[in-house]
């Protein structure tokens, strides 16, 4: 019996020095009963003998993977087929993964690999391998998305006033004259960070001083 597609074989040696042979049959394409037979010409060229070889092809139940990566990542720790659980932490500005991962055995299906959507905080990425007889092997991979720090604002834009000084990233205090009418502040806000979130309080205006908020949160 075997579950490889053709018999290997190291050597054949005919007994007479200048007999050849050749190989029929040694093809494996379905799970099923073959027949290999070794033909054995003799030197006259005309004398052959048959050897005939009975092989079961079964069904291959390798899942094991061969190879399984985070593109541009470091997994830890490192790849083993005989390791099924990996772990790995990526910065805040990453949105997407590229897992690919191959198999040991060309007759196994991998599922799980591809360009991944991660979100902050822990993330479960699995890859299954089916092995042609139908059993499953998981391999996790789990991904920390680091929390964002970034609570700075990269502009900041007065649209019915003026606004002064110029903005700076690193300034957090700006004096806004508008004309009497205005009731509100009308500014558009710029994240340095996509994943931050903002928020503008006490933004109705009355004649005099007023302190506008906008509060930005990592």
């Amino acid at each position: 019996t075997t579950t490889k597609k053709e018999l290997d074989f190291e050597s054949i040696l005919p007994m007479e020095k200048d007999a050849n042979y050749q190989i029929i049959g040694n093809q494996f394409t379905e799970n099923k009963d073959y027949e290999v037979i070794i033909e054995v010409t003799a030197p006259d060229g005309i004398s052959k003998k048959d050897y005939t070889i009975h092989v079961t092809k079964n069904p291959n139940k390798n899942n094991n993977l061969a190879s399984l990566e985070v593109l541009g990542y470091t997994l830890s720790p490192e790849f083993n087929k005989g390791v099924t659980l990996y772990t790995l932490t990526v910065p805040n500005d990453v949105n997407s993964v590229m897992i690919e991962a191959t198999a040991e055995s060309d007759t196994a299906v991998i599922t799980g690999t591809g360009t991944k959507t991660i979100n902050v905080g822990l993330n479960q990425l699995i890859v299954e391998v089916t092995s042609e007889m139908g059993t499953k092997k998981a391999y996790t991979i789990l991904l920390t998305k680091e929390e964002n720090n970034i609570n700075n604002l990269s502009d900041l834009i007065v649209h019915n006033g003026t606004m002064t000084p110029e903005f700076n990233t690193h300034v957090s205090t700006y004096d806004v004259v508008v004309e009497n009418e205005e009731e509100e502040l009308d500014v558009t806000v710029i994240l340095e960070s996509d994943s931050s979130t903002y928020e503008i309080k006490e933004n109705h205006l009355e004649v005099g001083n007023n302190t506008v908020l906008i509060i930005v949160t990592a």
